[in-house]
């Protein structure tokens, strides 16, 4: 059986994830400071680094901070991609309006284009002790995120990468794996794929 299968998303685990409103809020201020930057440079020119910095520094709503140096340790991913690549984020997990309390917090951010880049960003609820706290969709559960940190070293990266398959492909990659590569399915996928009626079909597995 040939699979149709296609590449999804990545899934990274970092240190945290802030309320879905701040990203939102910065995604307004960026928007701002794209439309009153009046930058008149030919294409291929230089652009005014110092103009922007003091019109950014002058918007009462930006986001600024005391460092006026850059440094590459400590960043929030979620405001990199938004900041630096233009991406914005178009979910969360768990909903603004959910009525449950998970173990995790995530943020979906993606680019502009429908088909083009999507990444899904999961720290640890600092708010409660998500070592007790199981959530309904397996791969949101916090013990994935304290797993792969006992893993790396206690460090934020790049966790998972997601694929979508077409019709039955869920069914039979499970069969390939359980025939061939047994020891690669975690404890809560032996019997088979994760089912949320209604919604999807989950498998994991370690590559």
């Amino acid at each position: 059986m040939s699979l149709d299968i296609k590449f999804s998303h990545i899934h990274c685990y970092v240190d945290h994830v802030a309320d879905v409103n701040r990203y939102k809020d910065l995604e307004v201020c960026i928007n701002d400071f794209h439309d009153r930057f009046d930058d008149n440079n030919e294409p291929g020119d230089a652009i005014d680094v110092y103009k922007g910095s003091q019109l950014w520094k002058s918007m009462a709503d930006s986001p600024n901070d005391d460092q006026p140096e850059f440094t590459s340790n400590g960043r929030d991913l979620v405001k990199q991609l938004i900041a630096g690549f233009g991406f914005r984020v178009t979910g969360c997990y768990p909903d603004t309006n959910a009525s449950f309390v998970s173990g995790t917090k995530s943020v979906l951010v993606t680019a502009k284009d429908p088909n083009g880049v999507q990444i899904l960003v999961s720290s640890l609820n600092e708010e409660i002790g998500s070592e007790h706290c199981h959530d309904y969709y397996l791969h949101f559960d916090s013990k994935n995120i304290r797993k792969f940190y006992n893993t790396h070293a206690g460090r934020q990266g790049i966790a998972v990468l997601a694929f979508e398959v077409g019709w039955g492909g869920t069914e039979e990659v499970f069969k390939r794996y359980s025939r061939m590569h047994p020891d690669l399915l975690p404890e809560e996928y032996k019997v088979g794929p994760r089912v949320y009626d209604g919604e999807v079909m989950v498998l994991e597995v370690f590559a």
